[in-house]
């Protein structure tokens, strides 16, 4: 579960039309952002960790915010079709892959 600061004065959130995700949040005056997260604390632009390694989190202005990597499929626009074999432990993208002819 993901716990974040919130803030009744002055909070917004916006999340724009274009691909990905874009948050601003305006604190009160005096205020840090911090995250928290699993009972830890994160200062403004920390990284935090997951078990996920295809998700990179950081604490952003009192708010969790989450890309997802994609790997994408190799060779798929030279015409190769390819399968990934399940990536080394604790890697998101493969790095070895079965292509056909």
């Amino acid at each position: 579960m993901i716990f974040c600061t919130e803030y009744d004065e002055e909070s917004s959130t916006t999340i724009g039309p274009t691909p990905g995700l874009i948050m601003t949040t305006t604190l009160p005056p005096g205020m840090l952002p911090q995250c928290y997260y699993e009972g830890k604390v994160y200062e403004d632009g920390d990284l935090i960790y997951s078990t996920q390694p295809c998700q990179h989190c950081y604490c952003f202005r009192g708010e969790i915010a989450c890309a997802v990597q994609n790997c994408g499929t190799p060779m798929q626009e030279h015409g190769k079709n390819c399968t990934a074999l399940p990536p080394p432990e604790g890697e998101c993208c493969p790095t070895i892959y079965e292509c056909g002819k």
